[in-house]
């Protein structure tokens, strides 16, 4: 985990930093979550048949079968 995440997760397991500013957080990152899966550009749904694909080719190209 990267900075300043870690420390930030640290002290609130050492108990340095108030339940209401752990909340205050909280709330502001699922607010970021939501804005940004209303604005993300990813498809609604996953290329199942293209990752497939993709995990087959690098199989045979391992394996050279």
């Amino acid at each position: 985990m990267r900075e300043p995440e870690c420390s930030f997760l640290l002290n609130v397991r050492r108990g340095k930093v108030s339940e209401e500013e752990c909340l205050a957080r909280t709330g502001g990152l699922e607010q970021e979550l939501t804005e940004l899966a209303t604005s993300s550009q990813l498809p609604e749904d996953p290329n199942e048949r293209g990752v497939e694909q993709w995990m087959l080719d690098a199989y045979c190209r391992r394996w050279a079968v």
